[in-house]
């Protein structure tokens, strides 16, 4: 049975990534899962795999978030001519999400 030599979790606006990887350099990949559940999963793998290695959660590059900002606008303007939406729902979440894609344009200074 191969070790676990990591877990990283990495946060989208749409949900959150679980990597699990081995000693014998495979994978399993849980997308689309709920950030707390998710932070929850990668505790308890540390927990149970205490001589784990865990890598800081690789930033997905500025062209990634900007296609999902567009991709989320565009679900949100299918809901909004689908009636699914108000005018001022669809504006109230229009901004959300820009504002949620500026938020991720900066890191914190490590000092």
């Amino acid at each position: 049975m191969d070790a676990i030599v990591r877990a990283v979790v990495t946060k989208k606006l749409t949900g959150a990534t679980l990597t699990i990887g081995s000693s014998a350099a495979e994978e399993i990949v849980a997308k689309g899962v709920r950030p707390d559940l998710a932070e929850e999963a990668h505790l308890l793998i540390s927990r149970l795999a205490p001589r784990s290695v865990e890598e800081p959660a690789p930033r997905p590059p500025a062209t990634a978030r900007r296609v999902e900002e567009k991709e989320l606008v565009r679900k949100l303007t299918d809901l909004y001519r689908a009636g699914v939406l108000t005018t001022m729902e669809y504006e109230e979440k229009k901004e959300l999400v820009a504002r949620l894609a500026r938020a991720e344009q900066f890191t914190p200074l490590s000092r």
